[in-house]
């Protein structure tokens, strides 16, 4: 069984093996010695650097991008709520460098796609919507959910839609929607948004993907309804989640568990506490249904030798 079908298998919850796949982005400069701003500007840089990068820390398939400039850029200069109403996606994914994005992601599905899966991250309605209101949370949302909940909607179906379409037709079958800010929303607000996703996921149904949520500090409220309600074929977590409780839950959902090592712990910790991290949360564990990745984009500054460690440390985890 190849990295590919091990992550099929993986989200039908058969897997034997829990499969590796860190979010390495702008790293993966750092591994070809670039700059993190020379990695977009050539489908050949940013190909070879995530071949190398692959490699290197022996991950189960390639992460394409993280990085919210890329939509950021794509909108424009100074866009804002108002800017939505005549965005067009075909427009959309002509801007910036999302076309270096997916030309890289054409080569890569060519060469390798057939035995590694290739994942993309997109950035999160609510992370968009800050950027477009150039507002911080929680104060995004704070007294305005049904305003909060038509804006998710509008940024779901005129970005995240046409970016995926794009991108599934380059050959990309797992799409991570990373986010921040469900933890200032309520019951009915979450409830409402997760249906606002249903049409991101029929997109991705009809090209065969995958999707993930990764959602970054969304608390129990959070968890517990992209677990019950949300249509996303597996959720990422972190190691101070309740974690049979969660793998019972999503089990129970049909949804695949992603443990997400700390970022933090892999830019600021010792190799031996990174060991320790993954050994102590991935021992006697059932492989089935679950994947190890990172709770976030790992970060240019972070050791090497930390890195190294999770790939070490996989290899004396008995599941």
């Amino acid at each position: 069984m190849n990295s590919k079908e091990l992550f099929e298998a993986c989200f039908r919850g058969s897997n034997d093996r829990i499969p590796y796949l860190p979010l390495v982005s702008n790293y993966a400069a750092k591994v070809e010695q670039l700059d993190p701003g020379q990695l977009f500007t050539s489908p050949n840089k940013l190909t070879k650097s995530l071949q190398n990068t692959q490699k290197l820390f022996g991950a189960d398939g390639f992460l394409l991008v993280f990085d919210r400039t890329l939509e950021a850029e794509a909108l424009g200069p100074g866009s804002s709520i108002d800017s939505l109403a005549g965005i067009r996606g075909e427009e959309l994914i002509q801007r910036g460098q999302i076309q270096v994005v997916i030309e890289a992601a054409r080569r890569l599905s060519l060469v390798k796609g057939a035995e590694l899966p290739l994942w993309t991250v997109l950035t999160g309605p609510m992370t968009l919507a800050a950027h477009l209101r150039d507002t911080e949370f929680p104060g995004l949302c704070e007294g305005e959910g049904e305003a909060v909940r038509e804006l998710h909607d509008d940024l779901v179906r005129k970005i995240l839609v046409p970016l995926a379409r794009a991108m599934a037709e380059a050959g990309v079958r797992t799409f991570v929607v990373a986010d921040r800010g469900l933890d200032g929303l309520n019951t009915e607000d979450l409830a409402a948004l997760g249906e606002s996703y249903q049409v991101f996921q029929n997109t991705l149904i009809h090209f065969g993907c995958r999707s993930v949520y990764l959602g970054k500090g969304c608390g129990n409220t959070g968890l517990r309804h992209l677990l019950k309600d949300w249509p996303f074929n597996a959720v990422v977590v972190d190691g101070t989640v309740d974690f049979d409780h969660v793998r019972e839950t999503a089990r129970r959902h049909d949804k695949a568990i992603g443990l997400g090592i700390p970022a933090e712990l892999l830019a600021g910790g010792y190799p031996q506490q990174v060991a320790t991290w993954v050994s102590e949360r991935l021992a006697g564990k059932s492989a089935a249904g679950l994947f190890l990745t990172t709770d976030w984009d790992i970060t240019y500054e972070t050791p090497i030798d930390n890195l190294h460690a999770v790939s070490k440390a996989l290899g004396f985890v008995k599941f």
